[in-house]
């Protein structure tokens, strides 16, 4: 059976439930819609905002994500290639298995043009501001054109990455 997930947290009050498919659909549901008697009972959200699936997925990765206690972590080894859609998780393994100069394929958008971008290079830099609030790759190419990516909605960054595949 395949992993549902590397990391399992759990909070003592209750809390919305979060689903974020991609950055196109979510569902957003209020703890009391599972609550018989409440007058939300049965009520949810399908949003199809990707400015408010943002905000969602920065409410869960700033105010829910961290404040849980940890019940399970996998172990884990890293097994290359991997894909990410959070580059805050790239970010994180880096550090966490003391890779350098690694391999990436990046697909996404340019901030300014907004046209879309592929390309593959090596991380040169990674940066990760104190709250977690800025993560950031940078990207050398092999004709030597250096790009910073960033995440979801970035805007300090040359790319805003939709996909990352870490190779090696």
């Amino acid at each position: 059976m395949p992993p549902i997930a590397t990391e399992i947290r759990m909070r003592e009050v209750p809390d919305p439930i979060i689903i974020i498919q991609d950055r196109d659909m979510g569902i957003y549901l209020p703890y009391e819609a599972l609550t018989a008697g409440s007058s939300l009972h049965g009520y949810g959200l399908v949003i199809h905002d990707n400015n408010l699936l943002f905000m969602l997925d920065r409410y869960f990765y700033h105010a829910l994500w961290p404040t849980g206690r940890v019940v399970y972590r996998e172990e884990r080894a890293l097994r290359l290639p991997r894909e990410y859609i959070h580059i805050r998780e790239l970010v994180s393994d880096l550090r966490r298995f003391s890779i350098q100069n690694a391999k990436v394929e990046v697909f996404g958008r340019f901030v300014r043009s907004g046209e879309p971008v592929h390309l593959v290079g090596r991380i040169v830099e990674f940066y990760e501001d104190e709250g977690k609030v800025i993560s950031n790759i940078t990207v050398e190419t092999e004709d030597g054109e250096r790009h910073v990516v960033g995440g979801w909605n970035a805007s300090l960054e040359d790319i805003e990455a939709e996909r990352i595949i870490l190779f090696e």
